[in-house]
């Protein structure tokens, strides 16, 4: 079954998503974000990313770009802090924030140094 099939079927059958690997590679002021499965390729650059947001409740990195772009990510908290790291410099830090479940927002690492 194709990958179009299959996501036809997900839709059909009420799914929002189909699951895929994401795989993701670092390097000098860039991520590259990378789902082999439908052919995906996304490198975001330091300079584009305006601000991180980690959305406890539902787990879920959105991920801010320059003229409103948003890439969201399903990922554990210790996953958002490492791709923090390499999306914004350290003089950036106030911009990766968690939101709480009780609908706080603060900067993800006030409690970390």
């Amino acid at each position: 079954m194709s990958s179009r099939s299959v996501r036809r079927k997900a839709v059909a059958d009420g799914r929002r998503s189909v699951k895929a690997e994401l795989t993701v590679h670092t390097g000098n002021d860039k991520v590259e974000l990378e789902v082999l499965k439908f052919g995906l390729h996304v490198a975001l650059d330091q300079a584009d990313v305006v601000q991180a947001v980690f959305f406890e409740d539902s787990k879920k990195l959105e991920i801010g770009l320059k003229e409103g772009s948003k890439v969201t990510l399903s990922c554990t908290f210790e996953g958002a802090q490492q791709l923090a790291v390499n999306l914004l410099p350290e003089e950036r830090d106030s911009d990766f924030l968690v939101h709480t479940v009780d609908g706080d927002r603060f900067c993800a690492w006030d409690d970390l140094r």
